[in-house]
């Protein structure tokens, strides 16, 4: 099965997920694993109307979010406007 990937365009880590990773490499490897997941259309632990609200955004360019969890800190993942945002989830 072939997915249709979208442009993350230019990817800003922000806050506290860059403090995480400068103490853990392992966390870097799995926000880059969320990213690949995210650009598959893959919205991690989003409810089932939010990630069709997704979808839909993303047909319309419009902000696109998603939630990934970890023990090490939830993430969340946005794109908006040609850029996305790699963020703790507290700090939304």
């Amino acid at each position: 099965m072939i997915i249709n990937r979208f442009k993350l365009g230019k990817i800003i880590p922000a806050g506290g997920v860059v403090e995480i990773i400068k103490e853990n490499k392992d966390y870097q490897e799995w926000i880059e694993y969320c990213l690949s997941r995210y650009a598959s259309r893959d919205w991690g632990s989003m409810e089932d109307r939010d990630k069709i609200r997704n979808d839909k955004a993303l047909m319309k360019r419009e902000r696109v979010i998603a939630r990934y969890s970890n023990p090490a800190g939830n993430i969340l993942i946005l794109t908006e406007g040609g850029a996305t945002t790699v963020l703790l989830q507290e700090e939304y």
